[in-house]
C-alpha cells in the first residue's frame, strides 16, 4: 500500500494589484453605503413634511 502524499511547504501567492483594486471596491461601498443611509434619514425627516409634519406647525 501506498503511504500517502507528505506536504513540504506551504505557500500563498497573491497579485498587490488585486488586493489593491479589492480594497479600492470595499472603500468606495463602505463609502456609498453610508451616503444611502444618511440620505435615507434624511428623505424620512422631510417626507415628515406632511399634514401632520412640521409644515402645520408654522
Amino acid at each position: 500500500m501506498g503511504t500517502g502524499v507528505q506536504v513540504g511547504t506551504v505557500e500563498r501567492i497573491r497579485d498587490s494589484f488585486l488586493d489593491l483594486q479589492y480594497r479600492d471596491h470595499n472603500n468606495n461601498l463602505s463609502y456609498y453605503s453610508t451616503k444611502s443611509d444618511a440620505l435615507s434619514q434624511m428623505e424620512g425627516v422631510m417626507n415628515d413634511l406632511t399634514d401632520e409634519g412640521a409644515e402645520q406647525s408654522f
